[in-house]
This record gives structure tokens, sequence and C-alpha cells, in this order.
């Protein structure tokens, strides 16, 4: 499922870029995987915009411009993008339960159907079991 980024104008590109952000700071900790994914995730934004989220990156608080969807998301723009939002959370193999209530609250705020909603909850836990086994099995090989 690739989120087609080029497609998106310029305002909703910053207002991804900032749930990306909104996202990598749920926890309080920015590891590394998540600000390299970041880093790469950003591309997509002009100079400026990329000033802007490096500056919002810095910021104690959550962040300002979020408290609308930008017009012209469609219902399946709105799940990859969700998608993309936990793999992002899931980077640095760490899933807080700071990160899980982020990521509730957005699937709420884009208000997705009932069975879609639980479609999202289980496809985000198996996601994140499938990390931990990845994981598992990189640690397991090292000790071979």
């Amino acid at each position: 499922m690739h989120l087609a980024i080029q497609h998106f104008n310029e305002e909703q590109k910053f207002w991804y870029a900032q749930l990306l952000v909104s996202v990598i700071k749920a926890d309080g900790i920015i590891h590394e995987a998540e600000l390299d994914y970041l880093i790469l995730a950003l591309h997509f934004l002009n100079l400026k915009d990329q000033a802007r989220i490096k500056q919002i990156l810095k910021l104690p608080t959550d962040l300002p411009g979020l408290q609308r969807i930008p017009e012209g998301l469609t219902q399946e723009d709105l799940i990859k993008i969700y998608t993309q939002l936990v793999l992002v959370a899931i980077a640095d193999t760490n899933f807080s339960v700071k990160e899980q209530s982020k990521l509730t609250h957005i699937r709420i705020w884009f208000r997705f159907n009932h069975q879609t909603e639980e479609n999202l909850q289980t496809w985000t836990e198996d996601i994140f079991t499938l990390m931990q086994q990845r994981n598992q099995l990189l640690a397991n090989s090292n000790q071979a």
C-alpha cells in the first residue's frame, strides 16, 4: 500500500510531516531509528517546510496545526497515512503505551468506520508482533 505523497498539495504534505513528528514524539523519546525514518520522509517537503518541521521537532509540547485534517484527503489516503504512522512508531522496536494511545487517538480522529477501526487495530498489533519476531530472529542469529 504505497502512499503517493507526490499527489498531496503543500498543506497536506506539511500536515503529514507534522503527524510523523507527533508520533515520533509521543513517548517523549526520539529514537535514532525514528529520526532516520523522519529524515528520509522529509524529502517530499520544500526546504522552508523542512526547516519548520525541524523546529517543531524541538518543541517540548504537542504540535500546533493538527486540529483539522486538510481537505482533499480520501479515506484511503488516511488509511495509508495511518499505516505509515504505525511503521514510524515501531521503528525503534519499542511500542510504548503513549505511542499506542497516540495512534488510537489518530484512528478515532480520522473517523474510520467501526470495521476499519477494528481492522487497523488488529493490523497494528500484528505488525508490532512481526517486528518483535524479526528482532528475535536477528538476536538469535548473532548468538549462533
